[in-house]
């Protein structure tokens, strides 16, 4: 199903309906049967969704607009993405295209959890759907009224543990059944649905990875060592860094994680996968380089 994901991420996202004045569009998505039905019904507070407990009751897509501090969101309920193997022909994989098509279009992925069932491999699999598409992202673990106060903390030390890969992600817990800490999650998806949004200046950017490079200067690959020679944000949603380097060979990947990590820890990007691009730099700046090198 990578290769499913990989063709529907670059298809047209014309099935799900976007109001145009839509600000804000949140898809909630998650495997089948772990409350998101009841989640919208419960954040519309109308029975707009078919809620069961049978896995799969929801077959499409349901949208609906929310108003919320005088801003308009659009809130998608998808079907649940079942595991490799588990999609049969028709409308289960009608079901799972709209899925993954929703979060190619959203801005916000709500990933919905299963506290009763801690965290799963497809639930790590979802999340990189979402990731790999760029979008922002909040886990959302329902059910957390059923879970004992004794395995609270095991379960929270569990779920940053699995989703190491996506630190940055803010976790919300909430009980969809009974409305607790669902107010929660509208205010924390507008803050990253700006974070989307965010452009760095250029002079801030250029003082941190000056300090950055400073502070831990690029590992040594034989006699030749990585040099940046400039590195700027080309673009949002999701925010993406250039850097313009002596030899994008020269980088390794722990470099590109101190630096992305570098960069979250200056301007934030809660919620958000940042993509940084390292470019070979023109004849003129690598002589620069290599004169200030002397």
């Amino acid at each position: 199903d990578e290769l499913m994901a990989a063709v529907l991420f670059s298809l047209p996202a014309q099935p799900v309906n976007i109001a145009g004045s839509t600000q804000a569009r949140l898809a909630i998505v998650g495997r089948p049967n772990v409350g998101k039905s009841t989640l919208l019904n419960t954040m519309l507070g109308d029975e707009r969704a078919i809620v069961d407990d049978s896995p799969g009751t929801t077959r499409d897509s349901i949208d609906a607009i929310v108003r919320w501090r005088d801003k308009e969101i659009l809130l998608v309920d998808t079907a649940g993405i079942k595991r490799r193997g588990r999609v049969d022909a028709g409308v289960d994989y009608y079901s799972l295209l709209r899925a993954l098509q929703a979060i190619n279009v959203c801005d916000v992925a709500l990933l919905l959890i299963d506290a009763g069932e801690f965290v799963t491999a497809q639930d790590m699999h979802i999340a990189g759907y979402v990731i790999e598409a760029g979008k922002g992202m909040m886990l959302v673990v329902n059910k957390w009224d059923l879970i004992p106060e004794e395995q609270r903390q095991e379960f929270k030390r569990s779920a940053e543990r699995r989703f190491r890969f996506a630190s940055h992600t803010p976790i919300v817990y909430i009980s969809a059944q009974l409305g607790q800490g669902v107010n929660r999650i509208l205010s924390q998806a507008w803050e990253i649905w700006q974070e989307r949004q965010k452009r760095i200046p250029q002079s801030e950017l250029n003082e941190l990875v000056k300090e950055a490079v400073s502070s831990r200067p690029p590992p040594r690959t034989g006699p030749r060592r990585l040099r940046i020679a400039r590195t700027y944000q080309d673009e949002v949603q999701p925010a993406t860094f250039v850097f313009r380097v002596n030899d994008p060979d020269l980088v390794h990947f722990s470099y590109h994680r101190y630096l992305e990590n570098k960069l979250r820890q200056g301007f934030g990007f809660r919620g958000v996968p940042l993509k940084l691009i390292f470019a070979g730099a023109s004849r003129k700046m690598n002589a620069k380089m290599e004169v200030r090198a002397q």
